[in-house]
């Protein structure tokens, strides 16, 4: 029980980690990010003069490699050039990168701006605390914190948190929904949840029953009927709007504004009441309603279902080679489809993809994401047809 409750007050600030910040540090590109200062060189190869000198601790969007894997074309926002890989810890693609917690009542973990003990010091997690972790580099994680700042820890003194599925509360006609104490409507009542309350799935189910923890860290049964997963399903503010995007109580230009975003603050996508107007979720908001043009295009991550799927350099499989062959069970980056709409265009992490071939965004068929009895957690219609 101490376990659970921990886990929640660790994510009840978050539907997914970096949720309101995240995003900031990475999007739905692969990115990586700088050991050391690092040359910039116009060729993979540092026989001549480098084009520019990048500080330690850059992010930069990695755009491919060369055929050795000894270099990455990378873009850090004034040009595009060669790194060395090993100067560089490529980033796991943030709604992959996996969760871990201050589980230590001892000790916390201090946070560095470069993976050094005699770096500056810039934050410190404690008992409960949690981060994404991003990469990793010997005994240093790369993490993203729950308010968004990024930095080096000591990759020891985190504890990987098992995944939750958060799930929103719709009453529908009934006032409240009880939560109990046993896997019965005759037990005792530990708790009531109210519409649109945030609980999570523990994925523990009993009769018609499932294990959920609250937001004041009780564990308890409750009726799923009342209950709707939250989607795996992202956009994230626009950059280079005049304004701060605004997010609203109702979809209505004379609501309340409940909050102006940061341009590439993350929310989870919940739907489109109108072509205008999106509901998304925010941890620290609830159910709010943006400007559809203020947010970039719907992202999703979905599951490979078939084994030995091929990743290819375009949506054909006859024109274009495979750069990757995954395993049942990988889980990718889904920023887009073809008009068609049956092949999707994917983000993997970069040890996902074979030689010599080192793209690191590529195309899957939509059939790779349903397994035998037509299961898929692949949202198609939540797509953009992109190139």
């Amino acid at each position: 029980m101490r376990r659970r409750a921990l886990v929640w007050l660790l994510v009840c600030s978050l539907i997914m980690l970096g949720g309101a910040n995240l995003a900031a540090a990475q999007g739905t590109r692969l990115t990586a990010v700088t050991l050391t200062a690092t040359p910039l060189y116009d060729a993979p190869d540092d026989s001549g003069e480098p084009l520019l000198e990048i500080a330690a601790n850059s992010l930069l969007t990695v755009l491919r490699t060369d055929e050795s894997g000894a270099w990455l074309l990378v873009d850090d926002g004034r040009t595009q050039g060669y790194v060395a890989a090993e100067q560089v810890v490529v980033l796991t693609p943030a709604p992959l990168a996996p969760l871990a917690a201050i589980t230590s009542t001892q000790a916390g973990a201090p946070i560095f701006a470069r993976p050094s003990m005699a770096a500056e010091l810039i934050g410190a997690a404690e008992y409960g605390d949690m981060a994404r972790i991003l990469g990793q580099s010997e005994e240093w994680a790369y993490i993203v914190t729950a308010d968004g700042h990024t930095g080096w820890s000591i990759t020891s003194a985190w504890d990987a948190i098992d995944d939750l599925q958060p799930a929103l509360v719709h009453l529908g006609a009934t006032d409240a929904v009880g939560v109990f104490a046993e896997p019965n409507i005759t037990a005792e009542l530990v708790g009531t949840l109210g519409e649109g309350d945030l609980v999570y799935l523990t994925g523990t189910q009993e009769s018609v029953f499932a294990e959920v923890m609250t937001a004041d860290g009780t564990t308890g049964w409750v009726d799923p009927a009342y209950l709707q997963p939250v989607p795996n399903t992202y956009v994230d503010a626009a950059a280079g709007t005049q304004s701060k995007p605004a997010l609203y109580a109702a979809p209505d230009f004379s609501a309340e504004i409940v909050a102006m975003l940061e341009p590439g603050t993350t929310l989870t996508y919940l739907g489109s009441p109108d072509e205008f107007w999106i509901e998304v979720y925010s941890p620290a908001y609830g159910r709010v309603y943006g400007l559809a043009s203020s947010f970039g295009p719907v992202y999703t991550t979905a599951t490979v279902r078939v084994a030995g799927a091929n990743v290819r350099q375009g949506p054909d499989a006859d024109l274009y080679n495979a750069i990757a062959q995954l395993s049942a069970g990988t889980e990718v980056v889904v920023v887009g489809r073809n008009e068609a709409g049956d092949w999707v265009k994917v983000v993997l992490p970069l040890d996902e993809i074979d030689y010599p071939y080192r793209g690191v965004e590529g195309w899957m068929a939509a059939f790779l994401f349903t397994d035998a009895s037509g299961a898929s957690d692949l949202n198609l219609d939540v797509l953009s047809v992109v190139e």
